[in-house]
């Protein structure tokens, strides 16, 4: 089930990467397209539940139940902050928010005239959600909750992970706890930054690595890149590190693969 959310998390970033890069050229960065395009996908999605993995019976422990708990309600509250408060930290008034502003007046994610360059120069993977969202909502009132979206998906990704690494029920609960508790993680939750959506494309890199699913692996480590430049030092040595840990030979056909999925 977990990695069935993760797939579906990639296949969101690529769609929403996709969408936003086909009606760039022709102005069609409207609510109107921008909502079409989304009813599709729900559409397609629709089509193929059906066709969704058997799902197991989920054994209930006290222990792991109370680590789900504590996490959700960490989840609850950073997601009820993040609705209540508008994007206001220093980087979404600099250029996150100001090159949504942007392209949702023009209908396009060309380059315009700014004075200060992050708002054309920096990876935009992050602020093309929060352009979706802001065309379809008709303000920033949701913005905050992509973020949130996103540490909830890391949380699901980092247990998951824990699981394929080799890590009984009760270690993966502790990844998870561990990953819901980081400090400085709760506090951006609620805010409109990039580092939980580059942290989540990251995690599903890792996890898919794990499994030895290199076109997913090079799919989500092209979303990280896309989303924050910090991924170039980050993935190489954490993909390094699963190979080392899995034993995992380095084959060219997955070198390939993995490359394909960036480049897409």
């Amino acid at each position: 089930m977990r990695d069935f959310f993760l797939r579906a998390c990639v296949d969101l970033g690529v769609w929403t990467a996709l969408v936003t890069e086909l009606l760039s050229p022709f102005h069609l960065l409207r609510r109107g397209p921008v909502l079409f395009a989304w009813l599709a996908v729900a559409a397609l999605a629709a089509l193929r539940f059906g066709a969704r993995p058997r799902l197991h019976r989920i054994a209930i422990r006290p222990l792991e139940t109370a680590v789900a708990t504590a996490c959700a309600a960490i989840v609850a509250v950073a997601a009820f902050t993040a609705l209540l408060s508008p994007p206001n930290s220093a980087d979404a008034m600099a250029y996150h928010m100001p090159r949504v502003i942007y392209w949702a007046q023009a209908g396009s994610v060309a380059f315009f005239p700014t004075p200060y360059l992050n708002q054309i120069s920096l990876p935009p993977l992050a602020e093309y959600f929060a352009l979706h969202a802001y065309l379809l909502s008709g303000g920033d009132r949701f913005v905050n909750l992509l973020t949130c979206a996103a540490f909830l998906g890391a949380i699901v990704g980092v247990s998951a992970l824990a699981g394929a690494l080799g890590l009984g029920a009760r270690g993966q609960a502790f990844a998870a706890i561990f990953c819901a508790t980081l400090p400085n993680g709760i506090l951006q939750a609620s805010g409109a930054k990039n580092d939980w959506m580059l942290a989540l494309w990251l995690i599903c890199a890792a996890c898919f690595a794990a499994r030895e699913n290199a076109p997913l692996t090079g799919l989500a480590l092209g979303l990280a890149l896309a989303t924050k430049a910090t991924a170039y030092l980050f993935a190489p040595p954490l993909l390094l590190a699963i190979a080392l840990i899995r034993r995992t030979p380095v084959r060219a056909r997955t070198v390939m693969w993995i490359a394909a999925g960036v480049l897409l």
